[in-house]
């Protein structure tokens, strides 16, 4: 793309943005505290064997801390 490196940098905070958003969106969707594709309603998470792995609320709960709390202390950043 040839991108400088202040336009390379702009790139990756919109991409970060943009990700962030889609991620947050898709666990609060599967949690019932959002719309995914204009249904909104609880999933039952499974694990290969059957059990549930997330009751009503932990996923809200653990995808606002992840991607709303420091952050820069988690593996990765």
């Amino acid at each position: 793309m040839d991108l400088s490196p202040e336009q390379t940098q702009l790139l990756r905070e919109m991409l970060d943005v943009f990700t962030t958003d889609t991620l947050y969106t898709l666990l609060l969707g599967l949690d019932g505290s959002a719309a995914l594709g204009g249904d909104q309603r609880h999933y039952t998470l499974l694990d290969e064997d059957g059990s549930v792995i997330a009751e009503e609320g932990d996923l809200e709960a653990a995808a606002h801390a992840w991607f709303h709390e420091d952050r820069s202390s988690q593996p990765g950043r």
